[in-house]
């Protein structure tokens, strides 16, 4: 009997390869229609896969139910191994364990604030590299620096020429004769008009914020970095030190405890947003079109598919029947929100304690640090740079005060002071102790801002020998010897304790929300849940026993079992690929209420970049649109490119095209969630009132939950062409191979037939 089966094979194979022709079905070939067809697609692939499951007898019967579960439904199979797993004992000893947790040997928060402390160090530690940063700087930045002391001499000249020592603006005949004296006159007057030009000249010539800037940006890191490691306290290591918790140490325990939670939680949200269960029985109505059909095989028949099919349908009716007991319990907001707060409890332990990595290896990586601590510092180059700085800020300190002093804004000489110098307009009345005290107050306007110059001048002398190439040199060596002493070492071993630090503050997190995890009612949900999934598992169990596959049918279920080996992933492929074009055509046929979204938009946008009462956040979240249009807009340039090349195709010929779907992973997304729009514009109030109305009118429009995993879909694909290219023919065929199988013994059984029929006909002559 084996050369029969072999030849069926052969033939069967050599059907199936058919001459590539043109589709004369209808070329619908709409987003709309590529959505619906692979939906379509996807149930069929549902339907074959689970079909599969029930007439394969190496599968156990627990094997089976956990496939059949993620064929009939729209989650995962990692999900429903998460969820098959779920045990009532497991729960009980979870919930005590978590309800025993204890951390009485430390403070919660004063380590949680060492922590933070911890993180903003590392953070301040990172960047700019302390070493590239001297090493570029120091050596050269100063050396050309053209500060110098400048020449006062002509200012004292003139001062000097003001001090007459014997005038005394009372009314003697000797004052009187030196103020007549037009050479004596003259040369203060000249005094008196030359020295304000002089003195703003010199102030502004002696400036030096481009020095200190360069100083500054040298010292600034430096300090910084400085500073941030003298706060990094013994106090706040021996207080992440102190971190101690038994659960912690047995956290591999839970491990698969907080997997089984996050599915749950997964599933919990999941049954209240979508329909889980994938309508099996629509494939009645689905082998009805003739432009799906067109995609299955040439003859556009379903007869073979309704021959096989009904048992399938049958037993996803009845799983879905009974697995509504397990969606009520999925949908309830209180096992939900348990689920979260389990689901987040243990989270924050799997990131605290990673797989193969025991918590107190984490614990001791922080306190390495304390070495680090204890280092020396030789911080002599960082004091003279210090130093330097200082004189700098002194300096302009002195020069400001100088240029804002009444000394200096008042320092011209007033009309009245100069009338007094004057032979021509003089008279007694000039002699008034009021001109003498306004020319004295002059004089010593002048002597005062005279020895601010100096006084700055020879600061200038000091600072130009701290910033002379040589030393500046010799210190920038010395600076990075105490860099990588005590700064290079600290700061590569805060980076490799960068993931320690988070670990331990999900240590402490978990610990906090543990000690008040309040779950009311989760055991008994759980208890009730476990027994809803056995009734499940029960019903999958009588189907698989009951389930008596016609001797026909074998070789439709041969190659519908190679069908799902081959073929694994297509049907999530195409489910996503049927979403993705049904937003296409929803956005096809609505563009206008997303172009009045940006528009309006973008507009309130740039109303408030300038507002100083909007937050920082509002205005950044506003400033997303600017990127999301322009995807929008190249999203836009990809769908007309593909309804170009789309065009006068019929469906079948673009699932012959390998970018069909494989491509649309690479489909611009938009990553329009309509919920983060409607919050900020609520939180920016009636100025938002025309953006927010926009929102209501348009819809979610984000690929990022479907663009996963869909390169490899034409692969996938063809195995399914190629099944059903084949079902078609496999009828006709094993008559074939009967008759070329059996074709010795019909010719004789024939032979002998004819000859007793021959034989009666003579006797009966």
């Amino acid at each position: 009997m084996k050369f029969p089966k072999l030849l069926l094979i052969a033939v069967l194979i050599a059907s199936a390869i058919l001459p590539s022709t043109n589709s004369n079905a209808a070329n619908d070939n709409s987003f709309a229609t590529m959505s619906s067809v692979t939906a379509k697609g996807a149930r069929l692939t549902s339907a074959l896969n689970a079909l599969s499951l029930f007439v394969q007898p190496s599968l156990d019967e627990e094997e089976v139910f956990r496939e059949a579960i993620s064929t009939f439904f729209t989650f995962n199979r990692s999900v429903i191994d998460d969820f098959a797993d779920i045990d009532e004992g497991d729960v009980t000893r979870i919930l005590n364990e978590l309800g025993n947790v204890k951390n009485d040997s430390f403070n919660v928060a004063d380590v949680s604030n060492s922590l933070y402390e911890l993180e903003r160090i590392h953070e301040k530690l990172k960047i700019p590299s302390l070493k590239e940063n001297f090493a570029k700087s120091i050596p050269s930045t100063f050396g050309e620096s053209s500060i110098k002391q400048f020449d006062l001499s002509s200012v004292d000249e003139n001062i000097w020429k003001l001090d007459i020592k014997n005038m005394e603006f009372i009314t003697k005949p000797k004052v009187l004769g030196l103020i007549l004296n037009p050479n004596s006159t003259e040369t203060v007057v000249k005094a008196l008009h030359e020295l304000p030009g002089q003195i703003r000249e010199i102030i502004k010539l002696f400036s030096i914020d481009e020095i200190h800037s360069k100083v500054l940006s040298v010292f600034t890191s430096i300090e910084e970095r400085k500073t941030t490691y003298e706060l990094l306290t013994k106090d706040i290591i021996k207080s992440i030190l102190s971190v101690k918790s038994k659960i912690l140490a047995n956290a591999n325990s839970l491990r698969n405890a907080a997997k089984v939670s996050k599915s749950l939680s997964f599933m919990c949200r999941k049954v209240r947003s979508t329909d889980t269960h994938i309508k099996l029985t629509s494939l009645k109505v689905d082998l009805e079109d003739p432009t799906f059909l067109d995609t299955l095989n040439e003859e556009k028949s379903s007869e073979a598919l309704l021959k096989v099919l009904p048992p399938i349908l049958e037993i996803s009716t009845k799983v879905e029947s009974h697995w509504s007991g397990i969606e009520d319990i999925l949908r309830n907001e209180e096992f939900r929100k348990s689920s979260e707060k389990l689901d987040r409890v243990l989270s924050l332990l799997m990131e605290a304690v990673p797989q193969q990595v025991a918590f107190q290896s984490s614990v001791k990586s922080i306190g390495e640090l304390f070495s680090l601590i204890d280092s020396t510092i030789d911080a002599t180059a960082y004091g003279e740079i210090e130093d330097l700085v200082g004189l700098l800020a002194s300096y302009k300190g002195e020069l400001e005060f100088l240029s804002k002093s009444d000394d200096f804004i008042n320092m011209n000489a007033p009309k009245s002071v100069f009338a007094f110098f004057d032979p021509e307009k003089w008279s007694y009345p000039y002699y008034s102790r009021l001109a003498s005290e306004k020319f004295s107050t002059v004089v010593e306007r002048f002597k005062n801002i005279s020895s601010s110059l100096d006084n700055l001048n020879d600061m200038r002398g000091k600072i130009a020998t701290e910033l002379k190439d040589l030393k500046w040199r010799h210190r920038g060596k010395k600076m990075d010897e105490w860099i990588k002493i005590v700064f290079i070492p600290f700061e590569e071993k805060m980076k490799e304790s960068s993931e320690v630090i988070k670990r331990l503050r999900s240590a402490v997190n978990f610990l906090k929300e543990s000690k008040n995890l309040n779950l009311p009612n989760f055991h008994s949900q759980i208890v009730l849940l476990q027994k809803k999934t056995q009734e499940v598992k029960g019903v999958v169990e009588e189907e698989l026993k009951n389930l008596k596959p016609k001797e026909e049918n074998e070789p439709y279920y041969k190659y519908m079992i190679n069908l799902r080996i081959e073929s694994s992933p297509l049907r999530e492929q195409l489910m996503r690929a049927s979403h993705i074009f049904g937003l296409l055509d929803h956005y096809d046929r609505n563009q206008t209420v997303f172009d009045e979204f940006f528009e309006k938009g973008l507009a309130l946008q740039k109303k408030i970049q300038n507002d100083n009462s909007k937050s920082e956040d509002q205005k950044t979240k506003m400033s997303e649109l600017e990127s999301m249009k322009k995807r929008m807009d190249d999203l836009k340039e990809q769908m007309d490119i593909r309804k170009k090349r789309y065009e006068g195709k019929s469906m079948k010929e673009l699932f012959e095209m390998r970018s069909f779907i494989d491509n649309l992973q690479n489909l611009p997304n938009p990553a329009l969630r309509t919920d983060e729009w409607r919050a900020i514009a609520k939180s920016i109030g009636d100025e938002a009132a025309d953006f927010k109305k926009t929102i209501d009118s348009i819809f979610d429009f984000d690929f990022t939950l479907h663009q996963r995993n869909l390169i490899g879909t034409f692969s996938n694909y063809k195995g399914y062409v190629r099944y059903n290219q084949l079902i078609v023919k496999i009828a006709d065929i094993q008559k074939r191979t009967f008759y070329e199988s059996n074709y010795g013994t019909i010719e004789f059984v024939t032979f002998v037939i004819g000859s007793l029929l021959v034989n009666g006909s003579s006797i009966r002559d």
